[in-house]
């Protein structure tokens, strides 16, 4: 019963991520008729959301809130460029509890927990989060710059289409670490892995990487190659999340 409930209120993240980032590339005066210089590799936070059993018990009027919050702070968070990418995971889960991930443009531990821990939803208990360090070489920090250019590219196109354009992806973690990177040598090479990188913390050794595919399937056939008998442990994460990511791997 509470995850169909879960799920009325949290299905309609796609269209409130639109307006998060749309209103944070509104908000940031960035420039983008110059190139963006090479980014140095980059220390992170990432942030697993999953579904809390305390928000089982909250009232109906209370969820509603702490939801409608949680997307206010997320708009907040962007505007601000603390908050990178975001969003709903998908099914089939790795682990049923999972619902999205955030991803902060913070290296310190305490002030990236801070960071999740603003979120009302966290705080109301209707989320849990595992924060832990993640390093990638990826521009990620491109990525406000790469939604305004695309925004300004679709309404020049089209002044009635859309502001924001997100789409499916898959996230894969390995507890394989620097062999499942070198696995996929071959597929960041060809572009098909816009960002790449290593956990740390309670998740050191282990490796993430996001494939430019739509479903698990297709990401299956991907990594066939790299893992025929399973010794790199792909786990695979369904994602919606920005289209601009894709500039990250060109």
């Amino acid at each position: 019963m509470w995850g169909r409930a879960f799920d009325a209120i949290f299905v309609p993240m796609r269209t409130v991520l639109a307006l998060v980032f749309l209103v944070a590339c509104r908000s940031t005066p960035l420039r983008t008729d110059e190139p963006a210089p090479a980014a140095p590799a980059g220390n992170y936070s990432f942030v697993f959301l999953s579904s809390d059993p305390r928000g089982e018990s909250l009232a109906p009027d209370v969820l509603e809130a702490a939801m409608a919050g949680h997307f206010e702070n997320m708009g907040r968070l962007a505007t601000a460029g603390q908050l990178l990418c975001a969003g709903p995971l998908g099914e089939p889960r790795v682990d049923p509890r999972h619902r999205g991930i955030f991803l902060f443009d913070e290296a310190d531990e305490a002030r990236a927990r801070a960071l999740a821990e603003s979120d009302p939803s966290i705080r109301a208990g209707v989320f849990s989060y595992e924060l832990v360090p993640f390093t990638t070489a990826a521009p990620l920090r491109r990525v406000p710059a790469l939604e305004l250019a695309a925004r300004e590219a679709r309404l020049a196109a089209d002044p009635d289409g859309p502001e924001w354009e997100g789409r499916m992806w898959v996230l894969v973690s390995s507890p394989a670490g620097a062999a499942a990177l070198e696995a996929i040598e071959g597929l960041v090479e060809e572009g098909l892995v816009p960002f790449h990188g290593s956990f740390g913390g309670a998740r050191e050794g282990q490796a993430l990487f996001l494939l430019d595919c739509a479903d698990v399937s297709e990401a299956r056939e991907m990594l066939a190659f790299a893992s025929e008998d399973g010794a790199l442990g792909f786990r695979l994460h369904p994602w919606y999340a920005s289209a601009v990511l894709s500039e990250l791997a060109r």
